[in-house]
């Protein structure tokens, strides 16, 4: 079972846990942000989220093991930026359910219309990823490339057949979510 736990519910040693994995320098580096990022300057971070109603923060939860974290910004009524990462060793099947079902909730259930990826030029399997799920880029830079990916091309991209493969094997994969 996959668990989506709100960061602002997590208890101290989850949050070290997920600042663990999050301070990885190969995660570090893919992160708009590749600074590592100290406990208090988390927790201080964690406390403007409180009062934050546009952005939506969850840690990852696989059988009980953080393994991530995944976030929607929203940029104005109908536009939201979307990122997540992952501890390396989590299983490609967690993260493609996790981000397929979050994807479909933006869409579905949040009133989303375009959802935006930026994403570090040189970090070609996120791209690549993006890619997959139907994110196309809108502006590029030395270092970001800006994708997004509207409503009715996610729909479409549903689909497809790698995409209806992955939908299947999801249903291995439960996910209790707390509110989104």
């Amino acid at each position: 079972m996959i668990h989506l736990k709100n960061y602002t519910d997590l208890t101290a040693q989850e949050h070290q846990d997920l600042l663990n994995i999050r301070n990885l320098t190969t995660i570090r580096n893919a992160s708009t942000n590749i600074e590592e990022i100290d406990f208090t300057d988390h927790i201080r971070w964690i406390e403007s989220l409180k009062t934050c109603s546009g952005k939506i923060y969850y840690a990852v939860f696989e059988t009980n093991t953080l393994c991530g974290g995944i976030h929607l910004i929203q940029n104005n009524d109908e536009t939201a930026t979307w990122g997540i990462f992952f501890d390396p060793n989590t299983s490609v099947w967690v993260i493609a359910s996790v981000t397929l079902y979050f994807i479909d909730r933006c869409f579905n259930h949040l009133g989303v219309t375009t959802l935006q990826s930026h994403i570090r030029t040189n970090n070609i399997p996120a791209i690549a990823f993006n890619r997959q799920l139907g994110f196309k880029p809108f502006c590029e830079s030395d270092d970001f490339t800006l994708m997004q990916l509207d409503e009715m091309l996610w729909s479409a991209q549903k689909e497809k057949k790698i995409l209806k493969n992955i939908l299947q094997y999801a249903t291995h994969y439960p996910i209790n979510l707390e509110s989104l």
